[in-house]
């Protein structure tokens, strides 16, 4: 499975320091209600060590998925509060610190979500991963779709909803 630390640069690796602003639960939690949140209502994916959203769009690699890690994923009633996000964050604050791994944020059927997830390249590898970590769904940010995985067939559904992921 091939994991990409960036959705813009496959080849280069994150450099320097995180963010200085993110290296704290507080720091992240803050900066992604005041700033990514309100901007992206419809979902976002956050990258901790550059401290800013990932820019997924049409000319995003076709070949990348994003992809939630088992266990670190959290269902809401609403969009959280940035004392909720920071006591979610807290907990997996190491985990955001290694390179490849984002915060992601969507509303789905009157539900929030919130998971930490990776972005991987290729279908095959980007299933595997999804079915390992016991996952309904994953997001393919080149169409802005979400693809649903089928429980026990090894197709993907021809439809996708249009959640984040």
């Amino acid at each position: 499975m091939k994991t990409t630390s960036s959705s813009v640069d496959l080849q280069e690796p994150l450099r320097g320091a995180a963010n200085p602003s993110v290296q704290s639960a507080e720091g992240l939690a803050k900066t992604i209600v005041a700033r990514v949140m309100p901007n992206n209502p419809g979902g976002w994916t956050f990258d901790p060590r550059r401290g800013q959203g990932v820019n997924f769009g049409p000319n995003t690699d076709n070949s990348l998925y994003v992809v939630s890690v088992a266990r670190h994923e959290l269902q809401l009633p609403e969009p959280p509060d940035e004392n909720t996000l920071r006591c979610w964050v807290r907990q997996r604050l190491e985990l955001l610190r290694r390179p490849g791994y984002f915060v992601g944020g969507w509303p789905n059927d009157g539900k929030f979500f919130l998971d930490v997830s990776l972005v991987i390249q290729g279908l095959d590898s980007a299933l595997r991963f999804a079915r390992a970590n016991q996952q309904l769904a994953m997001f393919h940010p080149q169409s802005n779709q979400s693809i649903r995985l089928l429980s026990t067939a090894h197709e993907v559904p021809a439809s996708a909803g249009n959640s984040q992921h």
